[in-house]
């Protein structure tokens, strides 16, 4: 615990936000463990989330409905248009709620954890300090899911769940063989 008296450089959430991404994970990690302010950034994580949410809802719903067409082959009690009236509406209000509260419902979570591990191993830390961490070591999960935005609206919506930003297609497919080397 920091007791000295003379006042802490205040670093902007910007910076913070710019060090956790691009520059300095570590440093800005000490700073923010420092000086745990967690709500202005919770509140950027929380709507950057929830537009996202907006943003892809027309994809959404074209794949819902294309999908309970697909369904609708084999079970006819899907292909009533209530029914899926029904379905559609459900995921616009599921899309919307969960892209504005999981970013603060997982935070608090991976908060908990921490908590708990800490208080097995390590040096007692307040509640505060870990919430802080886990809001900003969210911001590489929110920038991948903007990339995964762009993505979703540049794709047609019935290939919409092969879009993906993880490393792994970086990968060769399976059943690729290197000829030489």
């Amino acid at each position: 615990m920091n007791l000295s008296l003379e006042p802490q450089e205040q670093t902007t959430v910007g910076r913070r936000i710019m060090g956790v991404l691009f520059y300095s994970p570590q440093a800005a990690f000490e700073d923010i463990g420092r000086q745990p302010r967690w709500l202005p950034p919770l509140a950027i994580v929380s709507i950057t989330s929830f537009l996202c949410s907006l943003a892809s809802l027309p994809k959404l719903k074209e794949f819902t409905l294309y999908t309970l067409e697909l369904q609708a082959q084999t079970m006819p009690e899907l292909a009533d248009a209530a029914a899926m009236d029904i379905a559609v509406s459900g995921l616009v209000i599921f899309a919307l709620i969960a892209g504005l509260f999981s970013p603060a419902i997982m935070c608090l979570l991976y908060a908990g954890l921490l908590k708990l591990f800490n208080l097995f191993a390590g040096e007692p830390a307040p509640f505060r300090q870990f919430f802080a961490v886990t809001v900003y070591s969210y911001f590489p999960i929110i920038f991948a899911a903007v990339i995964a935005t762009i993505m979703i609206l540049m794709s047609p919506a019935t290939h919409l769940e092969e879009v993906s930003t993880s490393l792994y297609l970086l990968f060769p497919p399976p059943g690729f063989h290197r000829i030489c080397c």
